[in-house]
């Protein structure tokens, strides 16, 4: 049985002519920062991203580790922030925009039209663009020694991170080091939005074998991950965020924060 049965998923949606903001907006949102440019719309239980900017200002308010917006009362604002950074339901009647200005909660019918706005569809085969350390071993000859002393000297910097018993790297990272370097990073650190089944587990708060039954194609039909989503990798199993979203809801705020703070400290340092 899944976590959030009855639960709708979260969709993400924008505008055309916008697909180039569609990542970076949305690597942002997931670690908690604000975006370069373009806009952010939380309506409902979706994900609205446009280029134009959408802030609306109104009283000032603290957040946990921010402050923001608010031209509604304090109950629902309060509660609606802490919503929106979990990827959870507003309260009722309360949508919210974030733009590089910070977050503004406002009246859903403040909210401009959406209704040009487009279903973003992930690509499939996001799984492949990350290797554990067999396969780096495998592909490209090296020893676990070698990738293991690169690893410490943060070679491959965000784009590298322990990973349940193994370690995960982009398949661009360790082309750079140890290939020929002509393979692109995807324009979302994979690393954000890919995870083995275990740490899956821990971060939704939910069984890991349930999750390989999800990925293998056993239980519920609803409840099973389609091809493009999910990657054998011998006893486990290479997820997608978009589908463990899809069939468990969204992850555990607090163990996805701690998760994602390696990854942002040396993002951090690349900017």
């Amino acid at each position: 049985m899944t976590r959030n049965k009855n639960r709708i998923a979260t969709k993400l949606f924008y505008r055309p002519g916008d697909e180039k903001l569609v990542h970076a907006c949305y690597e942002a949102y997931i670690l908690g920062q604000y975006p370069k440019e373009g806009s952010i719309i939380k309506y409902g239980n979706h994900l609205y991203i446009t280029s134009e900017e959408i802030y609306i200002p109104g009283v000032t308010m603290n957040g946990k580790d921010q402050t923001y917006q608010t031209t509604v009362d304090e109950k629902p604002s309060k509660l609606s922030i802490r919503m929106f950074w979990s990827g959870r339901h507003l309260a009722v009647g309360v949508a919210a925009s974030l733009t590089n200005k910070g977050v503004s909660l406002f009246p859903e019918e403040e909210c401009p039209p959406l209704d040009d706005f487009i279903e973003w569809i992930w690509e499939d085969g996001l799984p492949e663009k990350v290797l554990t350390i067999d396969e780096v071993v495998k592909r490209y000859g090296v020893t676990k020694q070698q990738i293991a002393e690169d690893y410490d000297k943060h070679v491959f910097g965000a784009y590298a991170r322990d990973s349940y018993r193994t370690r995960l790297f982009t398949v661009a990272a360790v082309d750079r080091q140890y290939g020929e370097g002509k393979i692109k990073e995807y324009p979302i650190n994979p690393l954000l939005i890919t995870f083995i089944s275990n740490e899956a587990g821990e971060l939704w708060n939910i069984n890991h074998g349930i999750i390989r039954l999800a990925a293998a194609g056993g239980g519920h039909r609803v409840a099973r991950m389609e091809d493009g989503e999910k990657r054998d990798v011998g006893r486990r199993w290479i997820v997608t965020r978009n589908a463990m979203e899809r069939i468990f809801g969204p992850p555990v705020p607090e163990k996805m924060e701690r998760f994602n703070k390696p990854i942002l400290k040396y993002m951090n340092k690349d900017l």
